[in-house]
């Protein structure tokens, strides 16, 4: 496409250098010439033109052509998904946590879980703070006696660690206080993982240095299998820090193929769990 509006560039430009050279040679050279010499100059611009049109037309050609497979592929995708994952999770219970994603946006990922059989524990939102009202957050800081907006973020990881940890039934009138977070579910049953999905934005660099980082060092004292992912569109900041708190990450989750490999890899933590000794699930984890 930038090749195409160079020439058109070049040949408007060329149009009015003719103008000129017509107006200025007029005087000194005569009429027949003049002509003749134009009418050389606009076949060949018809003749670019004609190229041009030529070119253009083929681009859109392939264009229609690259678009309607990669329609086709993602309609293949999401007929061949329920039958590829079904039952691979069945009786695994999952907990999903978004940072700067809403529960709307997690919707397809718990819809997926659950075609491969998980079981959906609980679904914890946490808005991207940026977007927030300030007055309302410095309240709530005020009300939890935290000094900084990133104590707050600290807190609030903390808090949702805890709550699917422990097991903490009371957890989500407490959690729901806070504006940033909406959860749908119960945090009363034990789980055997815990998805994280990020969003970028401009306020989702302190979810991951602070929610995050709180959040995944208590389920990682408690022994609870973490894999963080990220939807797509978006620069890899999510996934860095999360391998930097060396745990599992998956890329494009919001995309069939980032889906299943959630789902593989989910399979994949149960069976070496399960095929672990008894006495080794006990211990505290770094042990």
């Amino acid at each position: 496409m930038m090749d195409l509006k160079y020439h058109i560039a070049s040949l408007v430009a060329v149009f009015l250098a003719l103008g000129i050279g017509i107006l200025v040679g007029s005087t000194v050279i005569g009429d027949d010439l003049i002509v003749k010499e134009q009418k050389e100059l606009i076949d060949r611009l018809e003749g670019d033109f004609a190229k041009l049109r030529e070119q253009n037309q083929i681009f859109q050609r392939e264009l229609a052509a690259t678009r309607s497979s990669a329609e086709t592929y993602q309609e293949f995708a999401e007929k061949i998904f329920p039958l590829l994952v079904a039952d691979r999770l069945k009786g695994m219970k999952v907990a999903v946590v978004g940072s700067g994603a809403s529960i709307n946006e997690l919707q397809n990922l718990t819809d997926s879980l659950k075609l491969a059989g998980a079981e959906i524990c609980s679904i914890t939102g946490v808005a991207d703070p940026s977007l927030q009202d300030k007055d309302k957050l410095f309240t709530m800081m005020r009300q939890l006696g935290l000094a900084t907006f990133q104590e707050l973020l600290s807190y609030l990881g903390h808090s949702v660690g805890k709550a699917i940890a422990e097991k903490d039934a009371t957890a989500k009138a407490s959690l729901e206080h806070f504006d940033l977070v909406e959860t749908i579910g119960s945090y009363d049953n034990e789980v055997d993982a815990v998805v994280l999905v990020g969003r970028n934005g401009e306020g989702t660099a302190d979810l991951v240095k602070f929610f995050t980082l709180s959040l995944i060092k208590i389920l990682q004292q408690q022994q609870i299998e973490v894999i963080g992912t990220q939807l797509s569109g978006g620069d890899s900041s999510f996934l860095t820090h999360y391998q930097k708190l060396h745990i599992k990450t998956v890329s494009n989750i919001d995309t069939v193929p980032g889906m299943t490999d959630l789902v593989f890899m989910l399979q994949k933590y149960r069976a070496d769990y399960e095929e672990r000794p008894a006495a080794e699930k006990l211990l505290p984890a770094g042990q």
